[in-house]
């Protein structure tokens, strides 16, 4: 499903700014008029595959982190 990003307008004039998935662009719409949001612009978002790997924000766990550290030393003393 589409990712469209919005810019919008709450009840009481605040402005607010986020991302919904929809079928498309009316339904996106469609979706924040129900929140009780006021549309100032409304697009797709087009991902590239490298945007799409490194937006998974984890963190790297201690394992991780030691097996990536040691790597390097033994790389070094096995030349």
């Amino acid at each position: 499903m589409p990712l469209y990003a919005y810019q919008v307008l709450d009840r009481v004039g605040r402005p607010s700014k986020g991302k919904l998935e929809a079928e498309n662009e009316l339904e996106a719409a469609t979706k924040l008029k129900r929140i009780g949001y006021t549309t100032l612009e409304l697009q797709e978002v087009k991902h590239s595959a490298f945007a799409t790997t490194f937006e998974l924000k984890r963190k790297v766990g201690i394992g991780e982190l030691s097996l990536f550290s040691w790597l390097p030393c033994c790389a070094r003393a096995s030349r």
